[in-house]
């Protein structure tokens, strides 16, 4: 079994790779990008719930708008929903909260089918700086909850931070649902820092 490193072990290996440009041709596939850093990186494919022996790691991609301004380009996949954990689960029992206690953002751009990382953002729950983002996701999980054991039902228009979605192919498949970070609070995270981009 291959040893997990850490968040602080991911970060110091993504500071050597900002910057550097890889050949990732653009496919259906939305966790390409995931799997090179994970190669990258040294993070073992498993079930596990994090990543790292510590935390968790999400890559997600920019976009440059027509005024140069470079922004998060779409939401991202925290991990699996199952509605029935909800008649049960509060917040600090929910995979949800596990999930996000420590996470690493690492943002890239696209260019045809090269990539290139560009930055990284550590979010902690026990950093005072984003206090405010964690309660927002507590209250986001406490909406969803309600709505669900309310209604049975659950719409991706529930939450300010946090949003539940279907995730997959769709169509005539089971459909499963996913938790995802909404781009607010990308929005937010990136503003802490001013990306440039040559």
């Amino acid at each position: 079994m291959s040893i997990r490193p850490s968040i602080n072990d991911v970060k110091r290996i993504c500071s050597i790779v900002i910057g550097k440009k890889y050949s990732l041709p653009k496919s259906k596939n939305k966790g390409a990008v995931g799997i090179l850093l994970e190669e990258i990186t040294g993070i073992p494919t498993s079930s596990a719930c994090w990543d790292c022996v510590d935390g968790e790691v999400k890559a997600f991609p920019l976009k440059r708008l027509k005024n140069g301004k470079i922004v998060p380009k779409e939401t991202v996949a925290i991990t699996m929903m199952k509605p029935e954990d909800l008649e049960s689960q509060n917040w600090e029992e929910s995979r949800l909260f596990k999930k996000i206690q420590n996470l690493l953002f690492v943002a890239y751009i696209r260019d045809g089918d090269d990539i290139t990382f560009v930055d990284t953002y550590h979010v902690e729950k026990s950093d005072s700086n984003y206090i405010d983002l964690y309660d927002g996701f507590k209250t986001d999980y406490t909406k969803i909850q309600k709505t669900w054991n309310d209604t049975k039902t659950i719409t991706g228009k529930t939450g300010g931070y946090i949003q539940s979605r279907t995730k997959g192919a769709g169509g005539k498949s089971p459909k499963t649902r996913a938790y995802y970070f909404k781009k607010q609070v990308l929005d937010l995270i990136q503003s802490k820092k001013s990306i440039k981009i040559d």
